[in-house]
């Protein structure tokens, strides 16, 4: 959310998002900026997307970064 938010912070509310350390409310967070942000960059994640991310899936979060930010270039973002 803070990525997204120093390139477009319109669409980012930092309010919504928990610093936390529990599942259950990481896959909220998850499945928050996933439905109010990522929506808005054309990415979709899947509940299986989610899970690989919150449970540290070697790798995943770096390839989403990645998605990320090559969306945010693609929208002129850069």
């Amino acid at each position: 959310a803070e990525i997204v938010k120093f390139f477009i912070p319109k669409i980012v509310e930092l309010h919504n998002y928990a610093s936390t350390n529990n599942m259950k409310n990481k896959r909220e967070n998850w499945n928050t900026l996933n439905r109010k942000v990522l929506k808005h960059l054309g990415i979709n994640l899947s509940k299986n997307e989610i899970e690989m991310i919150i449970n540290f899936t070697p790798g995943y979060i770096e390839m989403l970064l990645q998605k990320i930010f090559n969306q945010l270039y693609k929208l002129g973002y850069n």
